[in-house]
C-alpha cells in the first residue's frame, strides 16, 4: 500500500510515495488496511504461533476460504511472507497460482461494485451496512493479492499488474484509484525483488524456469509464464527485459491523477530492460522529471470536501511547489540511471536545504495552524539527491555537473543536520576522489 514504506524502500536510500490523507484515505485504502499497517507484527506473529499456512497450498486453502476476511488476511500474511521466505518467493507455479486468484478477483470485484446500489435499494440501514462491508473485505483481499505479487521474485503477475495499472474502467471510481494505485506500488516492489531470484541457489532457479517453461508452452496462463520466463532469463546472460512495464509506466506517466504520475516515477527507480525498453522509461522519466502538477488543486479540493464530516488531523503536510513530488522521483531515477538527460535544475532544487524548507511545511491545527519546515521530508529529500547525485556521477562521469549542483553539495558538508553533512561529505568524496 503506498502508505507503507517498504523495506526495499529504506534499503535504497529512496523516500516512501506520500498518498493524500485524511478520510479519503481511508475510502481510497479500506479501514483494514489502515489497521493492517500498523498491526502486521502482531498478526504475523500471532500467525506462525497459531501454526497459520505456512506452504502454498495451505496459503492457496486460506485464500480460497469462503470466507472474505479470511481471505484478505491469508492474503495480507502471504504478502509479509514472500518478503523473508526466498523459497516461496520463487515458487513460479505458485505466482502463477496467485496471479489467477487476483485476475478473478478483480473480475469479481467490477461486478460487485457495478451492482452495489441495486443490492442495497430498499434494505435497512444494517444491511446496507453489511453490504458495504462484505464490498470492502472483497475489494482488500483484491489488495493485498497485488501486494503478493509485487513481493514474488518470479515476476509471473508482472502482466496483470501493468493491466490494473493502466486501466481506468469502473463504476466505482475511488475503487479503481486504489486499484491502480496499489499495482503501481507492486510494480516498484517487483522491479526489486525480481533481482532476489539471482541469489537463490542454482537448482531453485532451474526447478522455476523449468516450470514457467512448461506453463509458457501450453500452459493456461501461457503469456504470464512467457513473460516471466523471459525476464528472469535475460537476468541470467545479463540481457534484462523490462517484463512490459516499460510500456505500461510510460502510459502512466501520462495519466490526468498527479498521484498515479507520482507512483510512476517512483517504479521507474527499479526497471530496467533491452535498450529500446530503457529509452522507453527514459523518455517516460524526463516527461515527469517536468510535470507541472497538473490535477493537484482538484485533489486538494476533494480532500478539503472529504474532512468537513470527519475528525480533522492534528497536523496536514503542505508542499507549496505543484508537480515538485512527481519532478524529484524522476529526477532521482534519471541519476540513478547515470543519464545525461537528468535535470540538473531540478537536482539542484533538491540539494537547496533554505528551500525545501521553505516550500515544504506542516500545518500544525492543534497550535493555531502554526507552520513549521517539514524535516523530515527536508531530510530525506536532501540525502536521496546527495546519493543520486554520487550515482550519477558514478554511473556517468561524462556528465559535466554544474556549478550549482557542485556547490550545493558542498555547502550542505556545513548542514546543521550530521545525517546530512556526512552524505555531503561521501558524495564529495565520489565527485572529487583525488581531494
Amino acid at each position: 500500500m503506498p502508505s507503507e514504506p517498504s523495506p526495499f524502500v529504506e534499503s535504497q536510500g529512496l523516500p516512501p510515495v506520500t498518498p493524500p490523507s485524511g478520510k479519503f484515505i481511508a475510502q481510497l485504502f479500506g479501514i483494514p488496511l489502515l489497521i493492517v499497517a500498523f498491526g502486521t507484527g502482531i498478526l504475523l506473529a500471532i500467525s506462525w504461533l497459531a501454526g497459520g499456512p505456512h506452504s502454498p497450498d495451505e496459503f492457496i486453502k486460506k485464500l480460497d476460504d469462503s470466507n472474505p476476511d479470511v481471505r484478505w488476511q491469508a492474503a495480507e500474511n502471504l504478502a509479509q511472507v514472500l518478503l523473508r521466505d526466498d523459497q516461496l518467493a520463487a515458487d513460479s507455479r505458485f505466482a502463477l497460482n496467485i496471479a489467477d486468484r487476483l485476475k478473478r478477483a478483480v473480475d469479481d470485484n467490477r461486478k460487485s461494485e457495478a451492482g452495489f446500489p441495486e443490492r442495497i435499494r430498499g434494505k435497512t440501514r444494517d444491511d446496507v451496512e453489511n453490504e458495504r462491508r462484505r464490498l470492502e473485505s472483497e475489494q482488500t483481499y483484491t489488495l493485498f493479492l497485488a501486494a503478493c505479487l509485487g513481493n514474488f521474485s518470479v515476476p509471473a503477475g508482472a502482466p496483470l499488474l501493468c493491466d490494473l495499472a493502466v486501466k481506468d474502467e469502473g463504476t466505482d471510481l475511488k475503487a479503481v484509484a486504489r486499484r491502480r494505485w496499489r499495482a503501481l506500488w507492486a510494480l516498484a516492489n517487483l522491479g526489486e525483488n525480481v533481482k532476489r531470484f539471482d541469489r537463490i541457489p542454482p537448482a531453485q532457479q532451474t526447478a522455476a524456469l523449468a516450470v514457467l517453461e512448461a506453463e509458457a508452452s501450453s500452459g493456461e496462463h501461457a503469456s504470464w509464464a512467457a513473460t516471466a520466463l523471459e525476464c528472469l532469463r535475460g537476468r541470467q546472460s545479463k540481457s534484462p527485459h523490462a517484463a512490459g512495464v516499460d510500456v505500461a509506466l510510460a502510459q502512466c506517466a501520462r495519466d490526468k491523477d498527479p498521484f498515479n504520475r507520482e507512483m510512476t516515477a517512483f517504479a521507474l527507480n527499479f526497471w530496467e530492460g533491452t535498450p529500446e525498453e530503457n529509452k522507453r522509461m527514459e523518455d517516460a522519466l524526463v516527461r515527469l522529471a517536468d510535470d507541472n502538477g497538473a490535477g493537484e488543486d482538484q485533489l486538494a479540493r476533494f480532500y478539503d470536501e472529504e474532512e468537513k464530516d470527519t475528525k480533522p488531523q492534528e497536523s496536514r503536510a503542505i508542499g507549496k511547489q505543484p508537480g515538485a513530488k512527481i519532478r524529484y522521483n524522476a529526477t532521482q531515477a534519471l541519476a540513478r540511471r547515470g543519464s545525461e538527460r537528468t535535470p540538473q535544475d531540478v537536482l539542484a532544487e533538491m540539494l537547496d536545504e533554505d528551500f525545501l524548507r521553505q516550500n515544504f511545511v506542516i500545518e500544525q491545527r492543534r497550535k493555531n495552524n502554526a507552520i513549521v519546515p517539514d524535516e523530515n521530508f527536508v531530510t530525506k529529500t536532501l540525502i536521496i539527491a546527495l546519493k543520486s547525485t554520487a550515482e550519477l556521477h558514478r554511473k556517468n562521469p561524462n556528465v559535466q555537473l554544474g556549478d550549482a549542483v557542485r556547490g550545493r553539495v558542498q555547502r550542505l558538508t556545513e548542514s546543521a543536520n550530521k545525517a546530512v553533512q556526512t552524505e555531503a561529505k561521501n558524495t564529495l568524496l565520489v565527485l572529487n576522489p583525488a581531494s
